[in-house]
C-alpha cells in the first residue's frame, strides 16, 4: 500500500493536472487522467513507500561565492534562497579546491 494518503494523492494529481493542462489546450479532463497515469508508472516503477523527487537547483554556486564576502552570509542566504548548510557545503568545496 502505497505511503501517501488517497487525498493528498488526489492533491498530488490535481497539482500535476493543472500544470498539464494548459499544454492540452486547458483540457483539465485530459490532463488529470493524464497526470493519474504518469503517477500511476511512476509507483509501478519505484514501489511502495514514499517517493523523494529532489527540486532542480535554483541557484548558481559560483555565483554564490562571488557575492559572499565573508561577514554577509545572511544576505547571500536571503538573495539566492539557499540554507546556511549549502552556503557553507559550497564554501567547504571551494576551500578543497583551492587548496
Amino acid at each position: 500500500m502505497p505511503a501517501t494518503q488517497p487525498d493528498e494523492l488526489g492533491q498530488t494529481v490535481d497539482q500535476v493536472a493543472a500544470k498539464l493542462a494548459p499544454r492540452l489546450g486547458n483540457n483539465m479532463d485530459n490532463a488529470r487522467e493524464l497526470a493519474e497515469l504518469v503517477i500511476d508508472e511512476i509507483r509501478a516503477l519505484l514501489g511502495p513507500g514514499e517517493v523523494y523527487i529532489r527540486q532542480p537547483r535554483l541557484y548558481d554556486p559560483e555565483k554564490v561565492l562571488a557575492d559572499f564576502t565573508g561577514d554577509n552570509a545572511a544576505e547571500v542566504i536571503a538573495e539566492h534562497r539557499i540554507s546556511r548548510a549549502t552556503l557553507y557545503r559550497l564554501l567547504n568545496r571551494r576551500r578543497g579546491r583551492c587548496g
